[in-house]
């Protein structure tokens, strides 16, 4: 190999832009997988590829001028223009991600940071079809028209979802002659501690006629101590865990490094490598956890005086609920495939010393499921048992608790029929 260093260095271009061509944008305009202004940057790379050999060779003819007998030095610099190329070669998806595509990276977008929820919904986001407000929905007006039903959806990232369309859409087609809007507030990480806030602080503002709302796997999350999001010992007020803002409190307090280089692309690259890894350990055996069966989850008791308090709150504020079970897919007798696909379950066990085993999970998630249960017969609210109506299996879970497009369509009717039998629009 006569030049070692042009060869490598287009090698890596050509990888680079063979990984992103790779990559599905999410809500794609272009092929059904891109975004416009990602197969501009596809664009880009390939009418940069010439000019970017033409550099590379340009380096490599400086570097063979430098004659050093010091093989030492020799390498340093061959290292130095191949790091130099690497930037180069990097420096078109580093432009992009700065300008398009930070969302990638939440933790690090103001837009994103709340001082109170911790992270919230990017308004106008049109990844996740976000309206002015940071609802899932179509766009509409903060105070409410006239003759108007509002419903909004709390809970977690699996209340977040198509559901919410397809519920109004049926709603609609029952009532014809009602005006009816759904929105869905429900956001990943959030507990049932979130939802007060988020119901008090913002939802509360747009004069909703109905909540629903179902919560239980991130309440159960606060139980347990992985040392990625979470610090020092379990607090009723869920202080302990940092959640979606982990990364930014915890690189915060480290102590800085001598000499930091902040890209983006390295970072998009390193996290996709890692999680390669990370499949590809998990794909090639059969999971065997060894998590402990007695394992306690105190979060069981904040949760239900979180759900009592918002249960309250909506009917000083004389506001209709409806209230649901977490569905999960934790059973014994899971298929190979159902267990890697418990990616949940598996960064759990990854990252903590001490975790609960399957069975010790699906029985937690049991209790919450009946402190649920036990609330709406206490308040008498109307209510819907997703998790006993919903098959425990892959085709209508994606993973641990999230649901397919199947599990999604199940979701929405199971609440269209629940109001529609209390009457509860009228």
């Amino acid at each position: 190999m006569k030049r070692p260093f042009v060869f490598l260095s287009t090698a890596f271009y050509l990888l680079l832009f063979l990984f992103l061509l790779h990559h599905t944008s999410l809500a794609p305009e272009i092929l059904g997988r891109y975004k416009i202004s990602y197969v501009i940057l596809l664009l880009v790379y390939l009418l940069f590829l010439i000019p970017f050999i033409k550099m590379v060779h340009v380096l490599d003819a400086f570097h063979r001028r430098l004659k050093f007998r010091n093989i030492i030095l020799t390498n340093l610099i061959h290292l130095t223009l191949f790091a130099a190329s690497v930037f180069l070669a990097l420096l078109p998806l580093e432009v992009y991600l700065r300008t398009h595509y930070n969302q990638l990276f939440a933790y690090k977008s103001i837009e994103a940071f709340h001082p109170f929820l911790q992270i919230q919904p990017v308004k106008n986001d049109p990844l996740r079809l976000l309206n002015s407000y940071g609802f899932y929905g179509p766009e509409i007006q903060k105070k409410k028209p006239e003759n108007t039903f509002r419903i909004f959806i709390l809970g977690g990232s699996t209340a977040a979802g198509e559901h919410s369309r397809i519920l109004e859409r049926l709603l609609k087609e029952r009532y014809p002659n009602q005006k009816i809007e759904v929105l869905n507030a429900a956001y990943q990480w959030y507990t049932s501690e979130h939802s007060i806030i988020d119901y008090l602080f913002r939802v509360k503002d747009f004069e909703p006629d109905l909540i629903i709302c179902w919560h239980g796997i991130n309440d159960l999350h606060r139980s347990l101590f992985s040392k990625s999001v979470s610090h020092g010992e379990f607090q009723s007020d869920y202080s302990h865990y940092y959640g979606p803002m982990a990364r930014m409190v915890f690189d915060y307090f480290r102590p800085p490094p001598v000499l930091k280089i902040s890209l983006l692309s390295v970072q998009l690259g390193v996290e996709q490598l890692s999680y390669f890894l990370i499949q590809w350990k998990w794909n090639l055996q059969t999971p065997h956890f060894q998590g402990t069966d007695s394992y306690e989850f105190p979060s069981l008791i904040s949760f239900r005086r979180n759900m009592d308090s918002l249960i309250q709150i909506l009917q000083t504020d004389g506001v209709k609920l409806v209230l649901g079970t977490q569905p999960f897919l934790y059973r014994e007798g899971l298929s190979d495939r159902e267990l890697k696909s418990l990616w949940g379950y598996r960064l759990l066990s990854e990252r903590s010393q001490v975790y609960p085993s399957l069975k010790s999970i699906a029985q937690a998630m049991n209790q919450f499921n009946e402190a649920t249960k036990d609330l709406a017969k206490k308040y008498n609210i109307p209510f819907v048992d997703l998790d006993a109506q919903m098959p425990k299996t892959s085709e209508y879970l994606s993973d641990d608790v999230h649901y397919t497009t199947k599990g999604q369509t199940l979701v929405a009717e199971l609440f269209f029929r629940e109001l529609a039998k209390e009457q509860l629009l009228k």
